[in-house]
């Protein structure tokens, strides 16, 4: 009858460290989550692209990735600042964080290079951005990394200034009014190559060869 004493404070000991180190594990280092949101630009937009490749492989750990999709890269950066935006990752680009960024917000690394095309109608061959003056330019949609940089090109080399027509097109819009001619220089991100080559195809249009 004794003898099975000791055996009973065995099990019972292990039990409660057992049950210890569980609730310690828990508090301390918790389980990766099984859902969360990744803000990821304009639908078919490279970064969508991405973050739904991301979502497939993470679909085969049990793990939901719900993608946000939004303007571009910088209201993606702008929702993972908030945190009533429930977004715990967000795709976007290099140049657009600030110094208190550095106290929240973890970079996991760089995905892909994204190409910029400079599409125009002129008679002459475009190759520097003075070049651009007098023209009608499509250059993005406000918060998108695409226009803010552009915005800094054409600024640092002295081709924006009052005779400088913008517009806010998405990529597709941009294509088309280029086209139909209502403007002279569609500038847009990576996208689709079946947009682009139509695009392309079309008498009259190039693709700007910057020597600048």
């Amino acid at each position: 009858m004794w003898s099975r004493f000791p055996l009973f404070i065995v099990i019972g000991s292990a039990a409660v460290v057992i049950a210890a180190l569980y609730v310690a594990y828990r508090l301390v280092d918790p389980l990766p989550p099984r859902h969360f949101a990744i803000a990821a630009g304009m639908a078919g937009s490279g970064y969508d692209s991405f973050a739904r490749q991301y979502a497939r492989i993470l679909a085969r750990q049990g793990v939901e990735l719900e993608i946000r999709n939004s303007v571009g890269a910088v209201e993606n950066l702008n929702l993972l600042r908030d945190p009533a935006a429930g977004v715990q990752a967000a795709i976007t680009t290099f140049g657009f964080t600030n110094q208190a960024d550095a106290e929240m917000l973890y970079s996991l690394g760089g995905i892909f290079d994204a190409a910029i095309f400079i599409l125009y109608k002129n008679a002459e061959p475009i190759t520097q951005f003075a070049q651009l003056r007098g023209k009608r330019l499509s250059i993005g949609m406000p918060g998108t990394a695409l226009r803010s940089l552009i915005l800094q090109v054409l600024k640092a080399t002295d081709a924006l200034d009052a005779s400088v027509h913008l517009s806010d097109l998405e990529p597709a819009d941009s294509i088309d009014a280029l086209i139909a001619g209502e403007i002279d220089v569609a500038i847009i991100p990576q996208v689709d190559g079946t947009l682009l080559q139509r695009v392309l195809d079309i008498p009259g249009i190039r693709l700007m060869s910057v020597t600048q």
